[in-house]
């Protein structure tokens, strides 16, 4: 088995290929001094990290999210356009 690990999104590694699903502290970067995303900055800005997990709520049920088990509402064809 692959041991290799993407993180991806707020809450979790992406599941690919013969990878896990793990919970991870939730993550924030100010990108415009830290594009390379090492410093986290969640605990110093706690209200800005809870208003983007309330936001990130309806995305996970429209798109779907393995780590926390939600099952797409709206799921489509790859490359299919509204």
């Amino acid at each position: 088995m692959r041991n290799l690990l993407t993180k991806c999104g707020i809450s979790g590694i992406g599941s690919r290929h013969d990878s896990r699903v793990e919970q991870l502290e939730l993550f924030l970067f100010h990108l415009p001094d830290d594009p390379s995303e090492t410093n986290g900055v969640a605990d110093k800005y706690p209200d800005l990290a809870a208003k983007l997990s309330v936001l990130v709520k309806p995305i996970r049920i429209q798109l779907g999210d393995t780590l926390t088990k939600i099952q797409a509402e709206e799921m489509r064809e790859s490359g299919y356009l509204p």
